[in-house]
This record gives C-alpha cells, sequence and structure tokens, in this order.
C-alpha cells in the first residue's frame, strides 16, 4: 500500500481517562509506516530497502531497476488488501500504479484509497476510518555504472506525495444509540529520496521519507474546534542477496521519529523458488512473522501474503493483515 503514513492526532477530551490519545496517534502513524506496499515484500517480512520489485518498494529507487533483458517501457499494479483488528475496524485498501520509461528515466504515479468499517476499541468506544485517498508522484533513474567495481550499478530517485484522510470515534448513549464523538480530518504532504546500489548479486538501499500533516479536530460533544500540525521521518537501510537462481534475501533495520516518538525496528525474510513459476515467501516484520506466494511470467504475475501487525495491540488488538498484487508490463 503506498505510503498511507498518516499521523492522526486524535485529542479525547472527555476520553482522557480511558485512552491516551497520543499514545494512539503515535502508534496508528507506526502502523501506517509499516504497512507493505505490494504482496512479494509483505511476505517476506516488508524487507523493502534493496527490494528489487519497484511496485513493491518504499524506495523511490527501486522503480529504476529493470531485470536482464527487459525491454518493456510500461508497466502498471494493481494492490488490494485488507487489515482486520481483533477489537478495532477492517481496513481495506486498494492501489493502483503506473510506470512509464522516458529514455534513462522512470516515472510513476500512484493513487490509492482505504476505508474502514465501524469497529469497537478496547475501551468500548467505536471508530472508523472515513474514505482516504494519497496521490504519489516518483522518478528514478540510473546515474551511474563501473562506479568502485566492475559492472555495479547505482540508481537514484525521489517522490512527492500528498493525502487527504478522515477519521471519526463514536460513543453509545443510554439507548445503545451511537453518537459521534470526535471527527478528525487531516491533510498531509511529504517526500522521499533513496539510493539502490547494485553489484553482481547483491543490492544495498537507503532511503528518507518525512511527512508534514495538519490535522483538524471537532468535539462534538463539547463544541470545539481544534488544528494540530504534525511531522513524521521514517529512515530505512536494507541489503538482499540472490544467494542461489531461486533463493533471495533481504534485511531491513529501520528508524521511525514520529513527533519526537523513536522507534528502531528490523525486517528479514526469504524468497525460494519451489518449483517454476511458483516462489514462496517468509519472514519476520518487526517481530511479527509473514508468508506469501507468487506467481510470476514473462509480463507479469501475482502475489499474495499474510502477516500479522501488533502497532496497534494497545487500542484494537491484534492485526491481520492479507494483501494481493497484480502486475504486468508491456
Amino acid at each position: 500500500m503506498k505510503k498511507i503514513s498518516l499521523i492522526f492526532a486524535v485529542f479525547f477530551v472527555f476520553l482522557a481517562e480511558v485512552c491516551n490519545a497520543h499514545d494512539l496517534a503515535t502508534d496508528l502513524g507506526i502502523a501506517m509506516f509499516n504497512v507493505p506496499q505490494g504482496a512479494d515484500i509483505a511476505g517476506m517480512g516488508n524487507a523493502d530497502a534493496a527490494a528489487w520489485n519497484g511496485f513493491s518498494s518504499n524506495n523511490p529507487a527501486a522503480i529504476a531497476f529493470e531485470l536482464p533483458g527487459n525491454t518493456c517501457k510500461n508497466a502498471g499494479a494493481i494492490n488490494w488488501g485488507t487489515i482486520n483488528f481483533k477489537n478495532g475496524p477492517t481496513i481495506d485498501f486498494y492501489a493502483l500504479s503506473g510506470t512509464r520509461k522516458f529514455g534513462q528515466d522512470f516515472i510513476t504515479v500512484t493513487g490509492t484509497y482505504f476505508a474502514s468499517d465501524t469497529g469497537t476499541m478496547k475501551d468500548g468506544f467505536e471508530s472508523r476510518f472515513r474514505p482516504c485517498r494519497n496521490l504519489d508522484i516518483t522518478w528514478a533513474r540510473k546515474i551511474n555504472e563501473n562506479l568502485f567495481f566492475s559492472k555495479d550499478e547505482l540508481y537514484f530517485g525521489a517522490n512527492a506525495e500528498m493525502g487527504k484522510s478522515e477519521m471519526n470515534f463514536y460513543y453509545r448513549d443510554w439507548r445503545n444509540k451511537r453518537k459521534t464523538a470526535i471527527q478528525s480530518k487531516s491533510d498531509s504532504m511529504g517526500g522521499t529520496v533513496g539510493l539502490l546500489y547494485k553489484i553482481n548479486k547483491v543490492h544495498f538501499g537507503v532511503y528518507w521519507n518525512r511527512v508534514w500533516e495538519k490535522s483538524k479536530e471537532r468535539d462534538v460533544v463539547f463544541k470545539k474546534k481544534e488544528t494540530y500540525r504534525s511531522h513524521s521521518d521514517k529512515f530505512r537501510l536494507g541489503a538482499s542477496w540472490q544467494i542461489l537462481e531461486g533463493t533471495f534475501i533481504a534485511g531491513d533495520y529501520q528508524f521511525l521519529n514520529i513527533d519526537g516518538t523513536k522507534e528502531h525496528q528490523f525486517f528479514t525474510g526469504v524468497e525460494q523458488k519451489v518449483i517454476d513459476p511458483v516462489y514462496l515467501y517468509a519472514g519476520i516484520a518487526n517481530h511479527n512473522p509473514t508468508c506469501g506466494i507468487g506467481i510470476y511470467f514473462p509480463r507479469g504475475g501475482f502475489n499474495l501474503a499474510f502477516a500479522k501487525m501488533d502497532e496497534m495491540k494497545k487500542h484494537f488488538g491484534t492485526g491481520k493483515l492479507v494483501t494481493a498484487l497484480f502486475f504486468f508490463s508491456f
């Protein structure tokens, strides 16, 4: 899912005794940062900094990396996913990506949409993501080769993103009717820069993402309105290695800084060919298990993955992610 890293500054005035608003907003930001972009990456532990598939990596430099013999100038991808929380909403997301090659330059445009049903939180209150949208434009190209060694390659990429999101919180009155408590609307802007270095069958990748967000809160109960501003940073550093023809491993370190709350996380996974064209994935994403399957063809493929997410465990319980990716080129 393409960068729905939206930080919701939710401040519960009358819920202060039962919910820590700062913790919820921070944990939600971490969870959104850790939603994988593609099912192959999701299956192999969400280690995407040095991944070869540009549709699945949040490293913008990856879209310029071409497999040997690829002469296609156009590519596209359709991504679908759902996150089901034990005590919270079920979030469904959809993303559509298109890439065009212009000489040595690659341009990708990605649109993402996500929303949820209404789910009951651990504290008894209810929450719902209203329709949220994100637009991302990425440019990348190979900037050098034979830089340090024979046949090595260096890629650079950058992108800009903007999004709109809305989240509502509800309570039940004495007649058990659902009433709106808080309405939160956010506008976000951000960008990412990244490098991907390839030497033989080893890749090294690094990227940095920053998001600025403005949130408007409306307290329906006490008839108050507030505006909050926040920013977040995500830094990823990783490596991958094609050990054998059908065995690919990857590992990442991630540093998050969400309005002063800092997290250090690790991701690792493996892709293993079973029989052409079927591949299996397994990994650990921030100490949560992942698995998946992929089927590849000369001009495209399909991936399906499952992963657990515990970033929102305090508020929504453990989340179960199921995601699928279909990609093609021509």
